[in-house]
């Protein structure tokens, strides 16, 4: 957290409640194969599933669970009286 909420760095580097509205697979491929690449480079991949969700605030996969057409019982087709 040197960087991310460092008014020094907010230029380069969100704060910590910006990434908390990043989903969790965002910031697991900014530690895999992105921006954080190097900082992340001697955590295991456990370890960065742990951190991406701990910064974002939901675990993996999470995203999907909230996309509508993955709700029970949703409307597949909006009807417009008038």
């Amino acid at each position: 957290m040197s960087c991310h909420g460092n008014p020094a760095a907010a230029d380069r580097a969100p704060d910590p409640s910006t990434l908390r509205q990043l989903p969790p697979e965002r910031i697991y491929a900014a530690l895999t194969s992105d921006v954080m690449k190097v900082q992340a480079q001697n955590l295991t991949d456990e370890e960065k599933r742990r951190v991406a969700e701990f910064m974002s605030g939901w675990p993996l996969g999470s995203a999907e669970l909230g996309d509508a057409k993955n709700v029970l019982n949703h409307c597949r087709q909006i009807r417009c009286r008038g």
